[in-house]
């Protein structure tokens, strides 16, 4: 189709041509579907909220997950506190007395391994006593 209209064009002159289009423009119309500017901008918006509204409830579930995990992460640690206080009175206890168990070692250091059960007797005597001492002090108000 194309190659024989393709020779009709070749057969025709320049100015012919031109006046046989002139004389069919009439009968041309170039047209465009009507559009309603405020509907479809409507329709945008419409479309526009309800996306927003879509990733604002996933953002306030996203929002709540997080807050309850908060409020259950400080009911922990507060549950928690009364249990870190108690364990660092003892570990301070603990470093007050390592001055003796450091002076113990020392002295286990110059001990023979012979001498070992009369030294140990000896620390569990002085311990029995302090601890007798220490019911004492407790039972007296």
């Amino acid at each position: 189709m194309i190659g024989a209209m393709s020779e009709a064009y070749k057969r025709v002159k320049l100015n012919d041509l031109k006046k046989i289009y002139l004389e069919r423009e009439v009968f041309l119309s170039v047209s465009q579907p009507t559009t309603n500017f405020e509907e479809l901008k409507a329709e945008v918006e419409a479309k526009v909220e309800a996306k927003a509204e879509e990733q604002n409830k996933v953002l306030q579930k996203l929002v709540n997950g997080l807050t309850k995990e908060n409020m259950d992460m400080r009911a922990r640690v507060q549950s928690m506190e009364p249990k870190v206080k108690e364990l660092t009175t003892e570990l301070e206890k603990m470093k007050s007395h390592q001055d003796t168990v450091d002076k113990v070692m020392e002295i286990f250091d110059l001990v023979d391994i012979e001498d070992w059960k009369y030294v140990g007797d000896m620390i569990l005597d002085y311990r029995k006593k302090k601890f007798k001492q220490m019911e004492s002090e407790e039972i007296q108000p």
